[in-house]
């Protein structure tokens, strides 16, 4: 019988990982107000939290805990409206990816933002334009609330093919604001 407790504690490990791993994804941090951004050092304080709010948009299905969603693409929007390090350009194109998918733009921002504070790149502007247009990508092909377009499936059809970069020179950057 004391072989088989080795055995009992391993698998009751196993699941109970299991059942813990959807549900952290689905949880997400407490997300500051509007008065604990005020000032350049607050955001630095909630860079961690721009990348964990990231990978919760991208993870968590549109039609999944929308009141968080406004909530988290809020707090977003905020930090990278007043961040002092991070920029997140846009062009008319990227609004023809996201038209109808207003909250494709959310994830995009808060993928961009997330990888040049993970890396620490701050000039460059086409890397955070990959991980933002992979990120939304992903979150499109789930296809859940989302309004099917030709701009996003030609993005598909891009990354399928492995060139972003490429797609990114010449689409994305055309007029930036």
């Amino acid at each position: 019988m004391f072989l088989h407790k080795p055995i009992f504690l391993m698998l009751a490990a196993v699941l109970f990982t299991l059942s813990i791993s959807p549900a952290k994804a689905q949880q997400l941090p407490h997300l500051p107000g509007d008065t604990e951004l005020r000032v350049t050092e607050d955001y630095a304080k909630y860079e961690q939290l721009v990348t964990e709010v990231a990978d919760w948009l991208e993870e968590t299905d549109l039609d999944k805990q929308t009141e968080l969603r406004r909530e988290a693409g809020r707090f977003i929007f905020i930090w990278v409206s007043g961040s002092p390090t991070v920029n997140v350009p846009m062009s008319d194109y990227f609004f023809k990816l996201v038209d109808n998918n207003p909250n494709l733009t959310t994830i995009y921002m808060a993928r961009y933002a997330s990888y040049c504070l993970v890396n620490k790149s701050y000039q460059d502007r086409i890397s955070p334009a990959r991980a933002g247009l992979i990120a939304i990508s992903r979150v499109y092909q789930k296809g859940i609330r989302v309004t099917k377009n030709k701009a996003m499936n030609k993005l598909q059809k891009v990354i399928d093919q492995n060139k972003l970069d490429d797609y990114i020179r010449k689409n994305i950057w055309l007029t930036v604001y």
